[in-house]
């Protein structure tokens, strides 16, 4: 019998946990983002029901951070659109104009 489930985990984790960081550090620029990123890989890896149907669990491994990658990226990309939405619907109700001057009669 293979090594167990937390065992697996446990190996990969402790062989690729400074390689995933990197890997999301490119992206997210942010060394505590990336960490936690790495750390979900791990906590995805242990949601698996049946590690011994995965062939190469290493190349899964980075599967996982992938996706995991693209997932934040859009999840940023879509926090950011949403800010900018609310950041002007600020200015439109606090009566200024972007540049911080109010609006008058005259420029408006």
């Amino acid at each position: 019998m293979g090594e167990t489930k937390k065992t697996l985990v446990e190996r990969l984790f402790a062989q690729h946990r400074g390689h995933l960081q990197t890997f999301f550090f490119r992206r997210v620029h942010s060394h505590p983002d990336a960490a936690e990123l790495a750390q979900e890989v791990y906590v995805r890896m242990l949601r698996v029901p049946d590690m011994e149907a995965i062939r190469n669990p290493e190349a899964y491994l980075y599967t996982v951070a992938s996706n995991l990658g693209k997932e934040h990226a859009r999840q940023e990309h879509k926090d950011a659109g949403q800010f900018g939405y609310l950041e002007i619907a600020l200015v439109a109700l606090s009566g200024r104009r972007p540049g911080g001057r109010h609006r008058t009669a005259l420029n408006q």
